[in-house]
């Protein structure tokens, strides 16, 4: 057999094409990142107007709304660089003027949206009675979208609410804000009632993995009430909320819907969405149970409260260590020495009822004070001699009442 050591190779040209992969993401990166970006407006989705004889690099604000160019296009249409802006277009025909106090009832309801259903004003989303009945706002979604912007404003990002002063909203927006905003419904019924769970033959685990989740159930449900406690955050709000609590908790709605259900019994469940405190009445869902992962540091994040002022003079809260939470399901527990407690739970707002199987132990009552015992003899010899001081004490004045008297004639 004849070797062929001297065949060469180089001569050949394959092809195919290898490029280098640090160079490829480079020049996709810019265009993966905008492709990814759910809030996006183009000039094109614009309909602006301005006064005859101005062009888009000196037209300001005042001249976009008093020529019928709506709010939202106004703003996006100044954030285009000038030199790029086409000349606004001539006021249609049928506009009457630009009225500032629809405007400014429009754009609050549209922040309410937000706030509380993390959307903004679209034809087919349900109007709060605090809307409809407080505010009096008769109008329907889609009028209301149509007099703030000519596009869909569900394609812009809407962040820029967590730069609004809220605490400066009038005193009834407020109050009913406070009672919530979107990212804490499904929280808020995790931590509004007592659990009244139990185990039946109809539950998906066995009786030993419910008592289990159970267990978990309302330990990861005193820990969202104190997390609660400290107050609304933005970074939890669905529309500002930040990568790192979405890595911590996943879809805290989903896992939440999960927890309830080892948490009450299908008849409250459903009185729940009845009374519409949740959107339904959930059912159990393996896939959604990473709340038994959870523990303290899935909520420690640094604060970034929506009400500031009002957090900020808040008394502080109980620490996450001292919530007496056990270890996440999976995980082994860490030994600890039993430590002395302070303070006593019931400083706390009512505690969760507890099934036979995990029944605590109920703190004792005070022992009751021993009467104080009087010698009878004692107290009557007491009382003569106050008497018999009494008595003294009047002879005394009178006597000196005479004397007064009998110089006074004289």
């Amino acid at each position: 057999m004849v070797l062929l050591k001297n065949a060469k190779t180089d001569f050949i040209k394959f092809s195919s094409i290898t490029p280098d992969v640090s160079s490829l993401a480079k020049i996709f990166e810019a265009f993966i990142i905008e492709g990814s970006k759910k809030g996006k407006v183009s000039i094109d989705d614009l309909s602006v107007f301005g006064p005859p004889g101005v062009n888009g690099e000196n037209v300001t604000f005042e001249q976009l709304l008093q020529s019928g160019t709506k709010i939202f296009d106004a703003v996006m249409y100044l954030v285009i660089p000038q030199v790029d802006r086409p000349d606004p277009g001539k006021a249609p025909a049928d506009f009457k003027g630009f009225d500032a106090d629809q405007c400014a009832r429009d754009l609050f309801v549209n922040y309410f949206c937000l706030l509380t259903q993390a959307t903004p004003v679209v034809a087919d989303i349900n109007m709060a009675n605090f809307v409809t009945k407080v505010l009096g706002t008769a109008d329907a979604p889609d009028e209301i979208a149509s007099r703030l912007a000519s596009f869909n404003l569900g394609k812009m990002s809407h962040e820029w609410i967590k730069e609004i002063e809220l605490n400066k909203l009038g005193s009834e927006a407020i109050n009913r804000l406070s009672l919530g905003v979107a990212g804490y419904r499904h929280v808020q019924a995790v931590i509004g009632e007592r659990p009244n769970a139990v185990w039946t033959s109809a539950s998906r685990v066995t009786e030993e993995e419910w008592l289990e989740l159970n267990k978990k159930a309302r330990e990861v449900r005193l820990l969202l009430r104190d997390w609660v406690s400290r107050g609304l955050q933005w970074y939890a709000h669905p529309t500002t909320r930040s990568p790192r609590f979405i890595t911590a908790t996943k879809s805290v709605n989903k896992a939440c819907e999960d927890m309830l259900t080892f948490l009450f019994t299908s008849k409250t469940l459903k009185e729940m969405a009845k009374q519409k405190v949740l959107h339904h009445a959930p059912l159990p869902n393996a896939r959604n149970r990473n709340w038994t992962t959870w523990d303290v540091s899935t909520f420690d994040h640094p604060d970034d409260f929506i009400f500031k002022s009002v957090n900020e003079t808040a008394p502080p809260k109980i620490k996450y260590s001292e919530l007496a939470l056990g270890e996440p399901m999976g995980k082994k527990p860490k030994s600890k020495k039993p430590e002395p407690s302070d303070e006593s739970e019931s400083s706390e707002e009512e505690e969760p009822e507890t099934s036979e199987s995990e029944s605590e132990p109920e703190e004792e009552e005070p022992a009751p004070k021993a009467p104080i015992k009087i010698d009878v003899s004692q107290r009557r010899s007491a009382q003569m001699a106050k008497g018999k001081q009494r008595a003294e004490s009047s002879q005394t004045t009178a006597k000196k009442v005479k004397g007064q008297e009998k110089k006074a004639k004289k």
